[in-house]
């Protein structure tokens, strides 16, 4: 990101990742992580 001229802009912290989708799920905001932590939280 750096090389391209941009940061990342933190609005979230969490003290337990299993709490992030939960939260991300309420707000427009843009998670990035792994397709296999994500597909215990798909429905």
């Amino acid at each position: 990101m750096r090389a391209r001229g941009m940061r990342r802009n933190i609005h979230v912290r969490a003290p337990f990742f299993s709490l992030i989708p939960a939260i991300f799920s309420r707000t427009d905001l843009v998670l990035t992580t792994s397709r296999q932590f994500l597909s215990h939280f798909e429905a």
